[in-house]
């Protein structure tokens, strides 16, 4: 009897919890307070931000804070790993008994997001979950995202499902995971959609001469050189020193961004004809199988191109081993193909960050120039000149 007590005792703090949880859920709201006078309450549906020159737009469950600036750059902390990003809030979309509200983010102060107690029990639970499940589980973890995205924690599922990948998920249970992401397969590649239109954009990049060659690296032009002199002959004209450095500063600028775009050309040049070359045997190799499976098939079946082996089985045609080997020399040179966008893939990521690199180093030494001539030493445009061209080269 005590036993059956502490049972119905247990089942009503179940019950108390699941009405306190959903009451709280439908009494919450967040609360938005204007620039000048006065508040609203509501709830915040979405948070349209600028990021990086780029409009994305965050649900409400994706973001645990928001901060408005008067002075530098909005930000939001998101929910997924108390991620921070800055940028400018757009506009703030809030639910009220009035309807949906877009409010523009430079007439609003603060923004205090309220907890939903039942996103957190949800939370708690899938954290519990989670301890439970070993490092190296991938199908263990993506069970995990599929819980989690039924009960709309988006950002907890894609966290899951992306780190299922990472312990080295097989066959058709990585494909679940990256269809699971949204990805689509590519050259071999899974990948997301956005990445698969930029990689067929930069594939268009400088075609391979008409006799298949690979486009030779592009030299320096003399018209360029003319280009920068005559811009660095400006600079003499200008007023003052400061002037002189901003304008230096730009054409070095210039100069890399040019080096890069000359390297970038001849990297597309290689990778667009090897892959042509290797498109061309594919297609040869998928012409062999289709005349042998059509010849096969006019035959009739078995012929007395069949012989028996010491079993006396009727052993493969020379058509069936066609067949084979076409097949197995594709399946080689389609992961050849993989391979070369996967190099070129590296190969341009490496060049950017040199490239970045570089442009920092250029606005280093303005800045660099701008301290000196501030503390009111005396730089002439030819020593300006010499220190951009000592990062430069």
């Amino acid at each position: 009897m005590f036993r059956s007590g502490r049972v119905a005792i247990r089942r009503v703090a179940v019950v108390v919890c699941v009405f306190a949880v959903v009451f709280s859920s439908v009494a919450r709201a967040d609360v938005i307070t204007f620039r000048g006078k006065g508040a609203l309450s509501g709830i915040v549906a979405e948070v349209v931000f600028r990021l990086d020159g780029k409009i994305v737009k965050y649900a409400r469950q994706d973001i645990s804070m928001l901060h408005f600036s008067t002075t530098g750059e909005d930000s939001l902390t998101l929910t997924a790993g108390k991620k921070k990003v800055t940028g400018t809030i757009v506009t703030v979309v809030v639910k009220t008994d009035r309807g949906k509200m877009r409010l523009r983010g430079r007439d609003l102060r603060d923004v205090v997001l309220e907890s939903d107690p039942l996103k957190e029990a949800q939370r708690s639970i899938l954290a519990a979950r989670r301890a439970k499940i070993a490092p190296e589980d991938g199908k263990g973890l993506l069970e995990l995202a599929k819980w989690a995205r039924e009960r709309e924690l988006a950002a907890e599922a894609e966290e899951l499902a992306k780190a299922a990948i990472e312990t080295g998920l097989k066959s058709d249970a990585a494909d679940e995971a990256h269809k699971f992401l949204g990805h689509v397969l590519f050259e071999g590649e899974w990948m997301p959609k956005a990445e698969m239109e930029k990689r067929k954009k930069n594939d268009e990049g400088l075609p391979p001469s008409a006799d298949g060659n690979a486009a030779k690296v592009v030299k320096p032009k003399v018209s360029d050189d003319a280009a920068d002199n005559a811009e660095l002959k400006k600079a003499e004209d200008m007023a003052t020193p400061a002037e002189q450095n901003t304008q230096a500063c730009s054409v070095f600028l210039a100069k890399v961004a040019r080096s890069h775009q000359r390297r970038l050309k001849s990297v597309n040049g290689v990778y667009n004809a090897t892959r042509k070359r290797l498109n061309a045997q594919i297609a040869k190799e998928q012409a062999i199988i289709t005349k042998a499976t059509s010849e096969r098939g006019s035959a009739g079946g078995y012929t007395s191109a069949h012989v028996r082996d010491t079993s006396g089985n009727i052993a493969s045609s020379k058509g069936d081993k066609a067949i084979a080997r076409a097949k197995v020399t594709m399946a080689k040179v389609k992961t050849q193909r993989a391979r070369l966008a996967i190099a070129r893939r590296r190969k341009v990521a490496s060049m950017t960050k040199k490239t970045s690199r570089r442009k920092k180093r250029v606005l280093a030494v303005k800045a660099a120039i701008k301290k000196k001539l501030v503390a009111g030493e005396k730089i002439t445009l030819t020593q300006m000149i010499a220190s951009y061209k000592k990062v430069v080269q």
